[in-house]
């Protein structure tokens, strides 16, 4: 482990909540110039629609609402890496690369896992296959860089700069923890949900982001990028293309196209971390995230 990437884990933990909330103000604030940016844009952006428009008689397979929307997550997700990077570069850790077989592997890892959970839940009529929406071509491409997308910043986020951070005051169990909890609390910020379905998700959220560290830290980071832009590209596809029409009275059971706002998810990934932390394979001494060892085969002190 080169000895310039981690000091001596002797900083305090306050220290590293502190930061870490520093930094936090600091991508809030990124995200909000954007905002505010995207705003004054948006009276050009409705010119240059309109003149796109006049190009294309027949129409644009997506609304202006839509390409502002996308517009501003493309921007905002730029923003959120050049904050990740700068973060990253002054405190000297190192990001990990993205790596294209694990990748590939990790992302049908995640299709096979969702293909046979629905499978499942088609069996308990709980779903049927409906006919998808004309334009499901450009829904299906909109869906695989939206997952590449997310899965790609969320991962750099959450398990590796904010889980390498706290491993400078943490043990590794503990920063998969901590991680996993910050990565659930974050994903409270959006949705509308009744208490419910807002309790699974924080507990399913929690146990996604402790599986995802387990993968990052026993395999690479590029496999847990490749599982979580296959979940996203699964689930955004399914619901944009109406693929699937939902049982309303089993939506706790299923989380109508999302598993993690279900109680089956949850078990799901409750099963997953249980048998990984159980009978995963070994931790290496050294690995790409500079930071994981044998460490997680001991008991927490």
């Amino acid at each position: 482990m080169p000895k310039d990437m981690y000091p001596p884990p002797d900083m305090s933990r306050q220290q590293v909540w502190l930061t870490l909330l520093r930094w936090a103000a600091q991508i809030l604030g990124l995200a909000c110039v954007w905002f505010v940016l995207l705003k004054l844009a948006s009276v050009a952006f409705s010119w240059l629609w309109s003149m796109l428009a006049i190009f294309r008689p027949g129409g644009m397979p997506f609304s202006l609402a839509d390409a502002l929307i996308g517009f501003y997550i493309v921007g905002l997700y730029l923003m959120l890496w050049i904050g990740i990077s700068r973060i990253a570069q002054k405190q000297r850790l190192t990001l990990s690369r993205l790596q294209g077989s694990p990748l590939v592997m990790g992302f049908g890892s995640a299709l096979l896992l969702l293909g046979l959970h629905y499978l499942y839940f088609a069996r308990l009529g709980w779903l049927e296959l409906a006919t998808p929406v004309n334009h499901w071509p450009w829904v299906l491409l909109q869906s695989l860089l939206l997952g590449l997308g997310v899965a790609w910043l969320e991962e750099h986020l959450f398990r590796d700069l904010l889980f390498k951070w706290l491993g400078r005051a943490y043990t590794i169990p503990e920063a998969l923890c901590f991680q996993a909890l910050l990565f659930s609390l974050a994903h409270q910020l959006r949705g509308n949900w009744p208490l419910e379905q807002r309790l699974l998700s924080l507990f399913g959220l929690f146990g996604v982001g402790l599986f995802l560290g387990q993968i990052y830290c026993r395999y690479r980071w590029s496999w847990a990028v490749g599982l979580h832009a296959g979940w996203v590209t699964y689930c955004s596809f399914g619901a944009q293309a109406q693929l699937w029409i939902w049982k309303p009275d089993s939506q706790l059971w299923h989380g109508a196209g999302n598993p993690i706002e279900s109680v089956t998810g949850l078990l799901l990934f409750a099963g997953l971390n249980g048998v990984f932390w159980r009978y995963g394979p070994a931790l290496k001494s050294e690995t790409e995230t500079g930071l994981c060892s044998d460490v997680l085969q001991k008991p927490v002190s």
